[in-house]
């Protein structure tokens, strides 16, 4: 029993010493804002989906796809353009201007905070994160289209376990 103990123990802190106690919080979260909270570093501002004055009119933000081609080609948020993650497209970047209003967004809101951030320390002044990401775009009813504007019934999942924080009706694809 003892050594069973001792091996528990030990496991426990070798998997917090791998993951961390970040990612230990965002695996066993039991609800999507939950796992967001131990996500998210907020070093980027939010617009919520959840907010209808905050989307009402996503004209003023250039939107900028952080996720990977394959998901971009799946479905993104209307107008939006693929910049890429972790590397972002320079050809994209050298269109904009330091104060042009950005949305970042990725699956969950994870990928694009760190595109965020790294936009910030190139000197953009007016760059947000989509709260919670397309998943949480879709979860609030809100369409998407695929990379050729076509509006669109399906998203890509990015995997099954992040997947599972889709809880529309509407087609998950990986």
């Amino acid at each position: 029993m003892k050594y069973i103990i001792l091996t528990i123990v030990f496991l426990s802190i070798a998997l917090i010493g791998f993951l961390g106690m970040k990612w230990i919080r965002v695996l066993t979260a039991s609800n999507y804002d939950q796992m967001l909270e131990a996500l998210y570093s907020k070093t980027v501002p939010f617009i919520y989906p959840s907010r209808e004055d905050q989307i009402k009119d996503l004209r003023p933000y250039v939107l900028l796809d952080t996720r990977s081609p394959e998901e971009y080609a799946i479905s993104c948020l209307p107008n939006a353009i693929w910049i890429g993650y972790p590397e972002m497209d320079k050809k994209v970047l050298e269109t904009l201007s330091k104060d042009q209003a950005i949305l970042v967004y990725c699956s969950v809101g994870y990928r694009s905070e760190r595109i965020g951030e790294q936009l910030l320390e190139m000197g953009f002044t007016d760059v947000h994160n989509l709260y919670g990401g397309i998943f949480e775009w879709i979860n609030k009813g809100y369409k998407v289209c695929n990379s050729e504007g076509q509006w669109v019934d399906r998203v890509h999942g990015y995997s099954r376990p992040w997947g599972r924080w889709i809880t529309s009706d509407i087609e998950v694809v990986y």
